[in-house]
């Protein structure tokens, strides 16, 4: 997979929330995005995400689309 990401100076301050019910998954993406500069919020549900995003500015998030409770496709859609 060739992921281009931003420069540097245009991740300081940027904030990313990953939604998965997987934490080894959660863990792996907080660990990639985390070496690049990325601020990095993890939620092991819809729920949880939805939580998060009302109290912290996020500016991307990465959701697994298949979820039990909440999936992707119905938090996007929040």
């Amino acid at each position: 997979m060739n992921m281009h990401l931003p420069t540097h100076s245009t991740r300081q301050g940027k904030t990313v929330l990953c939604i998965d019910d997987n934490e080894d998954v959660l863990e792996c993406e907080r660990a990639f995005l985390e070496s690049f500069g990325y601020t990095v919020l993890i939620a092991p549900s819809g729920n949880k995400a939805l939580e998060l995003a009302s109290i912290h500015s996020v500016d991307v998030v990465v959701v697994d689309c298949v979820m039990p409770e909440m999936n992707g496709h119905e938090e996007a859609s929040v």
